[in-house]
């Protein structure tokens, strides 16, 4: 990405990325533009965001 994002745009790309998975207990937003990922987990009725991925990076299931 290499550019200083500010917590406005951060919160501007969540609101401008789409689902592409969903279960009952996880949801995996997406960014098209920036290629970037959002991992999330249901925390009681709420979608809580865990991490930020970038281009390059991946995660792996346990």
């Amino acid at each position: 990405m290499g550019k200083k994002l500010s917590g406005h745009d951060i919160h501007q790309l969540i609101r401008e990325s789409q689902v592409i998975l969903q279960t009952a207990d996880h949801l995996y937003l997406y960014h098209p533009g920036e290629n970037i990922r959002f991992p999330c987990i249901k925390d009681g009725d709420q979608w809580v965001i865990k991490s930020v991925m970038i281009h390059g990076m991946w995660m792996e299931a346990k």
